[in-house]
């Protein structure tokens, strides 16, 4: 199993921050599980790569994924940091509803963290999840 120090910040941020936002009301519903694996399929994030993330933040308090999420988007290109937002934004409507919750880290985010306007993040072209890659992961 690698080490996330050896993984990408663009990589650790994403994983970690979009599994915070999937998981804010207590757990990763079935459409927001589908969009957490199109991502990895979508950003060449192995299994084992995202094993070694999950296992380390998934018994961490949400407030320090969440610091960790930030330390490492920070250190990432403005465009990669702007995508990880799509992507948190893509995994939280994911089941159709934006909570509150979601829609909070995302602000906290974007807004307080980063300086980023929701206008680059809503503008970012991210590929749409289809039917085959739903129907190929049943």
């Amino acid at each position: 199993m690698k080490n996330t120090e050896t993984l990408t910040k663009f990589t650790e941020s994403t994983l970690s921050l979009c599994y915070l936002v999937s998981n804010v009301n207590g757990d990763m519903n079935h459409y927001e599980s589908r969009m957490y694996e199109f991502i990895k399929h979508e950003e060449n994030i192995s299994e084992e790569d995202a094993d070694s993330i999950l296992n380390e933040i998934e018994s961490l308090s949400p407030e320090y994924i969440f610091d960790r999420g930030i330390k490492a988007l920070t250190k990432c290109e403005k465009t990669d940091q702007i995508k990880c937002l799509a992507w948190m934004n893509k995994i939280a409507n994911a089941d159709g509803y934006l909570a509150d919750q979601e829609w909070s880290i995302i602000y906290k985010t974007y807004k307080k963290e980063l300086d980023i306007t929701l206008e680059e993040i809503l503008e970012f072209e991210l590929p749409e999840l289809d039917y085959t890659f739903y129907i190929s992961q049943n």
